[in-house]
């Protein structure tokens, strides 16, 4: 009964949230809709056509908080005429897939993002005013802890559905292809999820629900994520120590290690903001973690600014220094304001990633600006650009013409190419050698590339034996080891790491050659052989000298090379030995 009892309530907890969002329900069910189509129809439609169709499911999907946002509204202010809202964010839709994704370009998918999680954020503060944050963060903690909920829930019915359907593959003989096992997964994350979270969501006013810390996620906070990230802390803390005696300044990993680092522990003291009136130790953790992760931060802002020194401002770049900043002024809140309001938090971080792409200081726009000066230096420093306009050069060194070739690929990606004040108007990445006397060079033409030779394994190799006395197998001898034989009165020694075969008659060495050196004149005829076999002849390789005449067969060769210097990783051969 119990069961039952539970089902039904849960049945009728999604009705109300159906009847209470009907349109946030519409939104997610119509993206269903077109993700289905598109999985089962977008390999058939021309490129156009999908892209249009796509562009339709994000804006739909970007309808999804927008309604939640209008919705929280509306339970607010209750108006007169409610439909009015929806209208007006009817048009917001349409204006935005007209005017601001236009295409499916990385800053078109940027901007989308931003927007999008600003609105989710809304969602959450919307129905506390400035001067009603009472249990703010307990109310967050209850949404976090539905959408955990939501997506258990939800992978439960879909593996079940999952197993249904395989069991009727295999037991019952019914073709199911994989699209219908996506098409379930869409069902379920787009159909059933929402509802099932929207259940969960408190109605207003959230003044008369008393809300309450769940006791799982309290000790999972103050006795796992608390201890663990005042470790973290501690080490971080050596590092920055270490700094200061060697002088080596961070890179990059480090900006991104501190920076996430950082996030989490703004969502732990977030979380613990209620606490720390009745814990003793999250009071302390509060007090000390909010005025020690300071001089982290500094840390991360250095290493982040010696990238941007050398490499200029990117999007990825202005996003971590962008939330660096929200970090900072988050924890200067939290620390030396005595009673904070953490709705601050999510209000300033939605604005912020409102902000961040839109207007003079959006990522694109700083970027733009960065790239375009750092571009006009390098030029400046080969001497080709005079007045304004590029002067073709045959002589820019390598690492230049990488340089340059990354900046415009980049702003190729933020559609920014036209905004460059040097180039010409109609210039795109396939006039390079035009425009700049060299054509496009990528950054991973610089990185080593690995090469792999083979005989022809399907065809017999005749070979004249009737001139050599022996014949010798090194085909599967890897190092480290060192491999010894005995010849006569000879001792053959061959080390696999240098790939040094050496001859000794009585304690005298009377040959010694490194097999690699044969795969190296192979690389130099023959670079990156995609099929990788090569016929006999071409992997048949003579030595001589007063003692002895040798035959090489090599049966495979796998190296790397970057520019010039080539290394041979492995070589697998056989020798031929005739003695005088």
């Amino acid at each position: 009964m119990k069961i039952k009892s539970y089902l039904k309530k849960g049945i009728t907890s999604m009705y109300l949230a159906i009847q209470r969002f009907p349109i946030t329900i519409g939104m997610t069910s119509l993206v269903s809709f077109f993700l289905i189509f598109l999985v089962h129809q977008g390999s058939s439609l021309d490129p156009d056509t999908l892209e249009q169709l796509q562009r339709v499911t994000m804006v739909l999907a970007l309808g999804i908080p927008l309604s939640l946002c209008i919705k929280r509204i509306l339970e607010i202010k209750s108006p007169s005429m409610p439909f009015l809202f929806y209208l007006v964010g009817i048009g917001v839709l349409v204006g935005y897939y007209l005017l601001f994704l236009k295409d499916m370009k990385q800053l078109s998918v940027i901007r989308y993002t931003a927007v999008t999680l600003a609105l989710y954020l809304a969602f959450v503060f919307l129905p506390y005013g400035s001067d009603q944050t009472q249990d703010f963060e307990l109310y967050t903690i209850r949404l976090g802890g539905r959408f955990f909920l939501t997506v258990i829930y939800t992978l439960v019915l879909f593996l079940g559905l999952a197993g249904i359907l395989f069991t009727v593959d295999q037991l019952l003989g019914v073709t199911v292809t994989s699209k219908l096992y996506l098409d379930v997964w869409i069902g379920s994350v787009g159909i059933f999820a929402p509802a099932f979270f929207l259940a969960g969501v408190p109605k207003l006013p959230l003044s008369k629900i008393s809300f309450s810390y769940p006791h799982a996620f309290k000790v999972l906070l103050l006795y796992i994520v608390m201890p663990l990230l005042t470790a973290y802390t501690a080490i971080l803390y050596l590092f920055f120590a270490k700094i200061l005696i060697t002088h080596q300044w961070p890179n990059g990993l480090v900006a991104h290690l501190v920076l996430w680092y950082s996030i989490i522990t703004t969502i732990v003291l977030f979380c613990i903001d209620t606490l720390r009136t009745k814990n003793k130790w999250a009071k302390t953790f509060y007090f000390w973690m909010s005025k020690l992760i300071l001089p982290i931060l500094v840390i991360m802002f250095v290493s982040i600014g010696i990238r941007i020194q050398a490499y200029g401002v990117t999007s990825n770049r202005y996003f971590v220094v962008l939330a660096g900043l929200w970090v900072t002024g988050s924890m200067l809140y939290l620390a030396f304001v005595k009673k904070p309001k953490t709705i601050w938090l999510l209000i300033s971080l939605s604005c912020l990633s409102f902000l961040s792409v839109w207007g003079p200081w959006s990522h694109a726009q700083v970027s733009l600006v960065s790239q375009n000066h750092r571009l006009e230096k390098i030029l400046t420093q080969n001497g080709m650009l005079q007045e304004g306009k590029i002067l073709p050069s045959t002589t820019v060194s390598h690492k230049d013409q990488v340089e340059i070739s990354q900046i415009l690929s980049y702003l190729e990606k933020m559609d920014s190419l036209k905004k460059v004040r040097s180039l010409p108007l109609d210039f795109t990445l396939e006039k390079m050698d035009e425009t700049f006397g060299f054509s496009y060079q990528s950054a991973y033409a610089s990185l080593r590339k690995y090469f792999y030779y083979s005989t022809m394994g399907d065809k017999p190799f005749p070979m004249a034996i009737g001139d050599y006395d022996y014949f010798m197998d090194f085909r599967n001898y890897y190092f480290p080891a060192i491999y010894t034989s005995n010849l006569g009165e000879m001792e053959i020694s061959y080390e696999a790491k240098t790939t040094e075969i050496a001859f000794l008659e009585k304690g005298r060495e009377i040959y010694r050659r490194k097999v690699s050196d044969f795969g190296k004149q192979l690389y130099e005829k023959y670079g990156i052989n995609e099929k990788g076999q090569l016929p006999l002849e071409e992997m048949l390789f003579y030595d001589e000298n007063e003692r002895m005449k040798i035959a090489f067969v090599l049966s495979n060769v796998h190296g790397d090379a970057k520019q010039n210097d080539v290394t041979i990783n492995e070589v697998g051969f056989y020798i031929l030995v005739q003695i005088k």
